[in-house]
């Protein structure tokens, strides 16, 4: 929104959409003491060790801007290529707008990332090993359209820090290592507070024209940058704050077309030759007053307008002096017209109403209406800014029953929880400044009182739902039906090429040949929609390699662990020891070892809702479902076959015989070996997700499905093991058998019935007990016992359909009607 993108996008549609594919640069894996032989390595390998950092110290690998010269080469200048395609930002400092001093840490970490996102710029952003420990602490990488060289890299670097600009009252500091052309740069060290923010999908930074100065016109005629063409404000030519393009700052336009030398002097100060300035008001004679390094006013003498010991800047002073109140001042500039025609009150009212119109939201669209038409009743000339408000309004809901709001967090996938005290004090940290123009107190109070209470009424969930949709382009939260659904954009497995060992692939496919195939029935359970058929039991003996399975898609991320009986906690409501975060990405439910099944697990199909300890009711989407066990799981598949349920869902996984700790290049090195295999995996998982991306949507579902329905018909259970609907016709026909060589007893009644001798049965439920007890393991009598009602149909041979209702049956001559089960004799 802040950038002109018109003038790079001919050029960006007509280069290659993989330019980040072209840029080399220097890495070394020692640390910067050792002084070792730099290494070419593509920019996407870099992102790749970014995305996953290890343990290491501080002083361990490192890259610089360009490539080398040559191979075996040590770090300089010299020794470098002399043009880059990527812009390095170390934010270690910062300088504090308020008194120009430079200070410990770097602005927010998250809002730097999303102003530049906002502009449009493609960065990587990363923390550095100092962060949180003395302040904020993080690089920016920023890919750059065409190469630059060592002569203008000080320009890029304050053009960069410049269209950032100021956020909660601070702005980057130009320290001297971005504009060293070999400097050596850290990477991420792995640890809880690190942190990667992702926007290589956004523009590539493009600085042609080069970074010639250039005039906007505001169309006021006033000669604002002096250089006696009348058209004001200097900006740069590309990625900047066109005039005509983003919203404008009243203030920041008047501070940019007064120089503040100007106004003091046309309100009668006077420069001594001491180079202080002496106020009008001065009764001494010597100048106190004194302009700080980031251009503001501060007055060291007591007499004064602006003897309160803060920093003013040319609107403060042009207020102070010129008898105005903010609001008049506010409102006179934002009649300055712009050279597209309009105001820029006007234009900055079409830009925030261009915002809305792509956001397609009714209610914000109303809430932004509703509050100007607040601040215009006031008689005020503060412009609301609907960037801030859009964004707050697109991650926040409102729990009723724990009073509390929930914010989206912009990285990872945890929500920050606040009461409504907290929120008001620190939105303005988490969003920016809610005014275009900075607004008083009592304003932006009784505003943001006002954004409270809609978010109370249009978006109240007591559920929150998470969602990776494999086609989304961009994170969104959304409430419907009392419940949160935080949607996030699907990423690309990172792919270690370096650990890819076609050896190693060889010999592990080797041990499980259809491990291509058990991929594909993970892509498929997670394409799916109907994902009744996704349960798969993978039975195989100790030692073959379960826990190496698991162990490779841990390392991808896409696995979480339960237990049976935690799984019935959840379905019982009781208090769950995971988080969201241990689901989000999960593509697989595993349960190692289970030794017993439940009817719950009939209910895993497609999600699972949980309570975390003191937190609300969460529902997570489930996809496959991988049982594991070394041992035969009666009550799943034994002696008395496969319940129907549980053989419609459940598949096998064929393994091979072998164990893995046999297997000579696994013994050599399982390190290697596992991470051979796990590049395989995600290379592979890669491929086949990108071939249905490229698929319609629902031709990708419905081919998924196909998929794990034939697979299932090929490999359920029950082709395996019997079904247990077979074993319930032959136990009931040997409880038949038993019951007729009873004879007579006090529970048979010999009788009539349609003509035909027969016994009639009672109290049968207890035989049927008893007959279970004595011919089935304990793992299968619960099993059975649940089924006992369904056997007794089948010994019945009346023909009823329930079995509980009476008979008219003849006894002794006499027609009566009696409960029980009918047995021909």
């Amino acid at each position: 929104m802040y950038c002109d993108n018109t003038t790079t996008e001919s050029i960006v549609n007509d280069s290659s959409s993989n330019y980040i594919d072209n840029i080399e640069l220097a890495f070394s894996q020692s640390g910067v003491r050792y002084k070792e032989p730099l290494t070419n390595i593509p920019f996407t390998a870099l992102i790749d060790k970014l995305r996953c950092p290890i343990e290491e110290t501080k002083d361990g690998s490192y890259f610089a801007r360009a490539s080398m010269r040559d191979n075996g080469l040590t770090r300089s200048t010299s020794n470098m290529v002399n043009t880059s395609n990527i812009l390095i930002i170390d934010g270690d400092s910062s300088i504090n707008i308020a008194t120009g001093e430079v200070e410990e840490g770097a602005p927010s970490f998250n809002l730097v990332s999303k102003r530049l996102a906002l502009m449009g710029i493609a960065h990587i952003a990363y923390t550095s090993y100092s962060h949180k420990t003395k302040g904020e602490r993080y690089r920016l990488i920023i890919p750059t359209l065409t190469p630059y060289t060592a002569e203008i890299l000080p320009a890029l670097t304050d053009h960069i820090i410049s269209l950032i600009g100021d956020i909660q009252g601070k702005r980057l500091d130009n320290v001297k290592e971005n504009n060293v052309w070999a400097q050596a740069w850290y990477l991420g060290r792995k640890g809880e507070q690190y942190q990667v923010i992702d926007q290589l999908g956004l523009t590539p930074f493009c600085f042609f024209p080069p970074i010639d100065r250039v005039d906007i016109g505001d169309g006021d005629g006033v000669d604002g940058d002096g250089d006696g063409d009348g058209d004001g404000v200097i900006v740069s030519s590309t990625h900047n704050i066109f005039p005509d393009k983003g919203v404008i700052s009243l203030i920041h336009h008047f501070n940019a077309n007064h120089p503040i030398e100007d106004v003091l002097t046309k309100y009668g100060f006077k420069l001594c030759n001491n180079g202080r300035w002496l106020h009008p008001e001065s009764q001494s004679g010597e100048g106190g007053g004194v302009i700080l390094d980031n251009g503001k006013y501060y007055e060291h003498g007591q007499t004064g307008k602006l003897s309160d010991n803060l920093p003013h800047d040319a609107f403060d002073i042009d207020c102070a002096y010129g008898n105005k109140t903010r609001d008049l001042a506010l409102k006179a500039i934002g009649l300055t017209k712009l050279s597209n025609g309009l105001s820029i009150t006007e234009h900055n009212n079409k830009c925030n109403s261009d915002l809305l119109d792509r956001s397609g939201d009714k209610v914000l669209i109303e809430i932004v209406k509703t509050l100007n038409n607040y601040i215009e009743g006031k008689g005020l000339g503060s412009q609301l800014n609907v960037e801030v408000i859009a964004d707050y309004w697109s991650t926040i809901y409102w729990n009723p029953r724990e009073s509390k709001f929930y914010i989206m967090q912009m990285t990872g996938y945890e929500f920050n929880v606040y009461s409504e005290t907290q929120l008001k004090r620190v939105f303005s940290d988490l969003f920016g400044n809610l005014f275009i123009s900075s607004g008083d107190s009592d304003l932006f109070s009784a505003v943001l009182v006002k954004l409270l209470n809609k978010v109370l009424i249009y978006k109240q969930a007591t559920t929150l739902n998470y969602n990776v949709d494999m086609w989304a382009s961009k994170t969104s939260l959304v409430v419907e039906n009392g419940s949160a659904i935080a949607t996030y954009p699907f990423k690309e497995f990172n792919v270690d090429k370096g650990a890819l060992n076609n050896e190693i692939t060889k010999d592990w496919l080797k041990h499980y040949p259809r491990y291509d195939e058990f991929l594909d029935l993970l892509v498929a359970s997670r394409f799916a929609s109907d994902r009744k058929q996704a349960y798969f039991w993978l039975h195989a003996p100790s030692n073959w390699g379960k826990s190496l399975l698991v162990s490779i898609f841990k390392k991808l991320g896409v696995v979480t662990e339960l237990s049976v009986s935690e799984i019935e906690k959840a379905f019982n409501g009781s208090p769950v020891g995971r988080e969201a975060h241990d689901f989000i990405n999960s593509w697989i439910l595993c349960v190692e070892e289970f030794r017993a099944v439940n009817a719950e697990l009939k209910q895993l199909e497609s999600s699972l809702s949980f309570a975390p300890k003191f937190k609300g009711t969460i529902t997570t989407p489930l996809y496959m479902k991988l049982f594991l066990s070394a041992e035969n799981v009666d009550s799943l598949a034994g002696e008395a076959g496969v319940d129907a349920q549980f053989a419609n869902r459940f598949s096998s996984l064929e393994v091979g015989d072998g164990l893995i700790d046999d297997r000579d290049l696994f013994k050599h090195d399982p390190s290697s070996y596992v991470r051979g295999v796990v590049a395989y995996t995600s290379d592979s998982l890669n491929r086949k997700v990108m071939s249905l991306l490229q698929k319609d949507k629902r031709e990708a579902v419905r081919e998924s499905e196909r998929l794990l329905r034939q697979y299932n018909k090929e490999h359920s259970i029950k082709i395996k093991y019997n079904s247990l609907d077979d074993t319930l016709k032959d136990i009931a026909e040997k409880i038949r058998g038993e019951l007729k060589s009873e004879g007579v007893f006090s529970t048979h009644l010999k009788c009539t019935y349609e003509g035909k001798d027969a016994i009639l049965v009672q109290q049968v439920a207890k035989k049927i007990n008893t007959f279970i007890n004595n011919n089935f393991d304990k793992s299968e009598v619960v099993k059975l016992n649940r089924r006992n009602s369904e056997i007794a149909s089948l010994v019945d041979e009346s023909g009823r359909s329930n079995t509980r209702s009476k008979l008219s049956v003849l006894i002794d001559g006499k027609t009566e009607r009696k409960r029980g089960i009918l047995i021909y004799t």
